[in-house]
């Protein structure tokens, strides 16, 4: 069983000190420890002895370095202005890691602003457009339970103790929510980052950045902007529609895979993912509702 790195203050564990220095030919001075992202990955920017920097993200258990490597086959086959620039890469014990172009100085939303936005779609649709071959899973892999609403109707106690709607709302809304999802489609050819929202993406000039490839798949392209909507719905007030209307069918699968998995307990890998997805459930569920003419929450209180 591997032994992964634990988190470290200030300065690198020694034997990732070793492993980058024979990496990149310089020695790292400083590492100032990142402590944004959900998984138990461990990052770092690292500052070396010939001025650089670099940002470090290492394995933290077997998942993550399951998810790395996934990061660097997207990183060693797709570039371009949309990817942060890979600097070094290293898959020996006691984990993986990537060294990547240190973006601290990028800008990071929220806030957005309406150019951001239009920049952020504009990269999101040029990934999907690529024409490199990646050996990457479909998509419908990462979604092995697709038909969340079905699954609440069977048991709907969990979704209702979190205290969002009234059992008559649900009652109501679940038929159509059902229907609308069981029409979205996840397959397709385009190149989809799988995890597109605020907290991976950023700015530097005109260039929209987009980091943490760790659930890249070939699908339906939309889902990535599907499910970026509700959390940009809750950092800008926008409505979902203006930027992809006419689907419902995305809109309820986003919506039902949001209800179903904020109501279950935190995965040992994603201990902050819950808490997330909360965040964005009642910008889902509204969406949804709005797309498919559906009473809102608000009109059938608890």
């Amino acid at each position: 069983m591997p032994t992964y790195l634990t988190k470290s203050q200030g300065v690198l564990p020694s034997i990732l000190e070793k492993q980058v220095t024979e990496l990149v030919g310089a020695t790292p001075l400083h590492a100032r420890v990142i402590t944004s992202g959900l998984t138990v990955a461990r990052r770092w920017i690292v500052e070396f002895d010939n001025g650089t920097k670099a940002f470090l993200k290492a394995a933290g258990n077997s998942a993550t370095a399951a998810w790395l490597r996934t990061e660097y086959k997207v990183y060693k086959s797709l570039t371009g202005p949309h990817l942060p620039k890979l600097i070094g890469w290293s898959d020996q014990p006691p984990g993986p890691f990537l060294l990547l172009e240190d973006l601290s100085n990028a800008r990071w939303p929220p806030p957005w602003s309406p150019q951001e936005i239009s920049l952020a779609l504009e990269a999101i649709k040029t990934i999907h457009a690529s024409t490199v071959k990646l050996n990457l899973p479909p998509l419908e892999s990462q979604y092995p339970h697709s038909h969340n609403w079905q699954r609440l109707a069977a048991d709907s106690g969990p979704f209702l103790a979190l205290r969002l709607c009234s059992s008559q709302w649900l009652e109501r809304v679940l038929p159509d929510l059902i229907a609308a999802e069981k029409l979205a489609t996840l397959a397709g050819e385009d190149l989809v980052h799988g995890d597109f929202k605020s907290g991976n993406i950023c700015f530097d000039g005109n260039r929209a950045i987009l980091i943490d490839w760790n659930w890249a798949a070939i699908g339906n392209g939309l889902m990535d902007i599907a499910t970026w909507l509700p959390g940009l719905a809750q950092e800008t007030g926008s409505l979902s529609e203006s930027i992809l209307p006419g689907q419902a069918p995305l809109a309820a699968l986003v919506a039902g895979n949001l209800a179903y998995w904020s109501a279950q307990p935190p995965p040992a890998d994603l201990p902050r993912l819950r808490e997330s997805q909360l965040q964005r459930l009642t910008y889902a569920l509204d969406w949804a509702c709005r797309e498919l003419s559906l009473p809102s929450m608000a009109c059938y209180p608890q």
